[in-house]
């Protein structure tokens, strides 16, 4: 599982702001970007970071021609409190709750067009 888990990370690109933080993002078929493991270094949080990397990934989607934006996350539990922020923060992003998995993964979607 841990090898099948880093094999595909070995396709997400890297979006970063130096010394800041980073988005990952994979391009899907002809028109999806999937956006995952998003992170702002702590001294940085609560100042738009997460926003600005959100629209740099989106810029970058529209340029490659994607149509809409996805991302997965886990919902809170024990190891991830901050989940429902995180879906609080896509969700001001624009995205909106496409599916839900197994009660605790949520698909967000964004359109790009």
């Amino acid at each position: 599982m841990v090898a099948e888990y880093f094999k595909e990370m070995q396709q997400y690109e890297m979006l970063e702001i130096p010394e800041k933080g980073f988005i990952m993002w994979h391009k899907y078929g002809a028109d999806e970007l999937h956006l995952a493991h998003m992170y702002v270094r702590p001294e940085f949080r609560r100042q738009g970071l997460a926003q600005e990397l959100y629209k740099r990934a989106e810029a970058l989607g529209r340029e490659m021609g994607c149509k809409y934006a996805t991302c997965m996350v886990t919902l809170a539990d024990k190891t991830r409190p901050q989940a429902s922020r995180l879906v609080r923060i896509y969700m001001e992003s624009g995205f909106y709750i496409d599916e839900v998995y197994n009660n605790n993964q949520v698909i967000l979607k964004k359109d790009l067009t």
